[in-house]
């Protein structure tokens, strides 16, 4: 403190610092890796088909996007849960040509769910992106799609980040793209 010109004639200014330092070690997020391999391969992190532990402990909101989202993947009936608990809000993006949002609206009637759409050219958006944000703190960004096969058989891997302004950037800037990236999805 005294090389740094901190003393007791100052104890204004020493908090401040100390206070700042505190803050700047607050904003290192906590990562995770995330892994799917066949067998017993995985050995470091979690493992994809663990995370809908995560997704059944949300107490807020879950919002998330897969390329493809089958019924073979957890994520269907966790989702579906999820949806159905009072004051939990699911909202879910998958790409418009690859998965059938219709049916995935179907299956999670309490969740919103969007589909890629059709620019003003005719071209399809096309919706690469897999994450899934929980309770607006919790953020998985992922290779796997929602499917048997991303969570239990393919490599892939992903990021578990605890992160706050991370994960409410995602939700605002999907939330800020319907109507022209995304559509509703109807049952």
């Amino acid at each position: 403190m005294a090389e740094a010109g901190l003393d007791h004639t100052d104890p204004a200014r020493a908090v401040a610092v100390l206070g700042a330092v505190a803050g700047a070690k607050a904003v290192h997020p906590r990562l995770t890796p995330v892994w799917t391999m066949p067998g017993n391969e995985a050995t470091v992190g979690h493992l994809t088909s663990q995370f809908h532990e995560i997704v059944q402990g949300a107490r807020q909101s879950v919002t998330c996007a897969t390329y493809n989202f089958q019924q073979t993947s957890q994520m269907w009936a966790v989702l579906a849960e999820a949806a159905e608990r009072p004051g939990v809000l699911v909202t879910v993006y998958v790409d418009g040509a690859k998965a059938d949002a219709t049916a995935v609206q179907a299956q999670l009637p309490g969740a919103t769910v969007y589909r890629s759409a059709e620019l003003a050219s005719g071209k399809k958006v096309v919706s690469h992106a897999k994450f899934v944000v929980v309770d607006h703190q919790l953020v998985l960004l992922t290779s796997a799609n929602f499917s048997y096969s991303a969570e239990n058989l393919n490599v892939e891997f992903g990021v578990l980040i605890h992160d706050g302004g991370l994960a409410e950037s995602i939700e605002s800037v999907m939330g800020k793209k319907h109507g022209s990236l995304y559509e509703l999805a109807e049952a």
